[in-house]
């Protein structure tokens, strides 16, 4: 019997597509912010050139130039950009032993490496290439943790005098503060991989990360439901699902309290069934995410392909694995991946969906695309929004976009499919995403798709503009009639005041 396709997502959440977009700030020179950043390292990261950078790279923008809003971020005399890399360290981005990454860089960027100036470094992704790059030429790996990255951007990276480790670990401090939380709308099932094989001290404080995990996401089910299985030697235990009504403290008491089994392994694709259970086990919530997390003993090595064969069932498992040395490091990625799963678009049809954000606060949405099109409509009832949508990019925002969302949006079935010679079984199937900001301190928004062109003019408003209009035309009928008689009549007194001097004059 073939199992329903659910939307599983194993923390790879964020993609971008090979298309073109109508903006791009990445690619505009001095183009600077947050967004600008984010947009960068999300296209530098789901590239695949590089490997895992444990978010250094966007740390490393906001410690050198603050997002390249510092005032000397674009100097005339020296160009560095917004990652401020030294022209001595961008000239060794060029060597021969990069020249595998170079041909990698040059079919997913469209950038041929060996032939960029340091100049350019004034344009966002080239500065942040560059910086990465860079930090391939150096013998040490990028750490894991943000003590030990602080050490490294002082021994390798930086040129700012007088800054030490805890320069970089105060602008830690002051970028979280900067970064707003987010509350994602998702279903969350936790599977732990319970063989014993990370030794009874690791077990015990894996169980702990799984337990703060969890209670980094809001305890409210109208926003995320939650679940943890445990599987071993071919044998899986659900500790609670999805519709389970414990409490935060209750969760971590059921999570510490698991036991670890002996014997057994490489058990991920009893993990993912046990999941697929659970989640189909739980009433559906319509366009809500639904989000798996693996937690695996390195040492039984990487997810299998037959394991990601099956993960395909959601056509989005991106494969992104994270590797750590530490429980700290761990412990300290949790954030990130909270801030990736908060990127989960969620997939909506025809539905009225209504939410708050706080301030800064992001929203993301999912549609498919008819061929006649899709009308968006955003109503912001508190606060204020901003919103984007694009084709190709999951995360749209002011860097990177094909539109700007307003009261009323009609969004086109892409011109490079719709004027293709195919039938309309053969039309690929298009989707768009979109993403709401909240701009006030509290911001109430409801957003509604439906399919094809629709006006943004209510029917009783266009009712009531016809009227006027007939109106209109009727008085300046009747307004044109009483001057032409007024004309007429005047042409009539001319013509007798001039007669009558005549006949007088005849007469006499």
């Amino acid at each position: 019997m073939s199992r329903k396709l659910i939307p599983l997502l194993a923390l790879a959440l964020a993609t971008l597509l090979n298309l073109t977009v109508a903006t791009d700030e990445t690619r505009k020179e001095k183009s600077s912010g947050q967004d600008v950043v984010e947009a960068t390292v999300d296209l530098i990261s789901s590239s695949k050139v590089f490997p895992q950078d444990y978010n250094f790279l966007y740390r490393l923008a906001f410690v050198e130039t603050h997002f390249g809003l510092a005032k000397d971020t674009f100097r005339n005399s020296e160009t560095k950009g917004i990652w401020s890399l030294r022209e001595e360290d961008y000239n060794k981005t060029k060597a021969d032993p990069l020249k595998e990454i170079h041909a990698h860089i040059k079919k997913h960027f469209k950038i041929n490496w060996r032939n960029t100036t340091y100049r350019q470094l004034n344009t966002p992704i080239y500065s942040g290439l560059a910086a990465r790059l860079f930090l391939q030429t150096v013998s040490e790996d990028i750490p894991q943790t943000k003590v030990s990255q602080s050490h490294y951007w002082r021994k390798y990276y930086t040129q700012k005098p007088n800054k030490t480790g805890a320069y970089f670990r105060q602008e830690m401090e002051i970028l979280k503060e900067k970064t707003p939380s987010c509350e994602p709308k998702l279903d969350l099932t936790t599977v732990l991989e319970g063989s014993g094989s990370f030794g009874k001290d690791g077990f015990e404080k894996t169980k702990a990360l799984i337990a703060n995990w969890l209670e980094a996401f809001s305890n409210h089910t109208d926003f995320v439901r939650k679940a943890f299985i445990t599987v071993s030697s071919s044998r899986s235990k659900t500790i609670f699902n999805l519709t389970s009504d414990l409490r935060e403290n209750e969760m971590r008491d059921k999570i510490l309290a698991v036991k670890s089994s002996h014997g057994g392994k490489n058990s991920e694709h009893e993990a993912i069934e046990s999941a697929i259970d659970i989640f189909e086990a739980a009433p559906e919530r319509p366009g809500v995410p639904r989000v798996l997390t693996l937690v695996m003993d390195g040492l039984s090595g990487a997810i299998s392909n037959s394991t990601k064969n099956q993960l395909q069932i959601s056509l989005r498992f991106h494969d992104q694995v994270y590797n750590f040395n530490s429980f700290d490091a761990v412990a300290e990625f949790l954030d990130p991946m909270r801030e990736k799963v908060c990127k989960v678009p969620q997939d909506l049809r025809n539905e009225t969906t209504e939410d708050t954000l706080g301030k800064n606060q992001k929203r993301y949405y999912g549609y498919e695309v008819p061929q006649d099109g899709l009308t968006v409509t955003l109503k912001t009832t508190e606060g204020g929004t901003d919103g984007y949508y694009s084709y190709s990019y999951e995360s749209p925002s002011s860097a990177i976009h094909d539109g700007v969302l307003s009261t009323s949006t009609f969004i086109p079935y892409p011109n490079q499919y719709s004027e293709m010679p195919l039938s309309e079984m053969e039309m690929p199937h298009v989707k768009v995403y979109l993403s709401v900001k909240g701009t006030g301190s509290t911001n109430h928004y409801e957003i509604q798709s439906v399919p094809g062109y629709v006006s943004s003019f209510p029917v009783i408003a266009i009712v009531f503009i016809l009227i006027a209009i007939v109106i209109a035309i009727m008085a300046g009928g009747i307004i044109a009639m009483i001057i032409v008689m007024r004309r007429r009549a005047g042409e009539g007194e001319r013509e007798m005041l001039i007669q009558k001097p005549a006949q007088v004059t005849r007469g006499g």
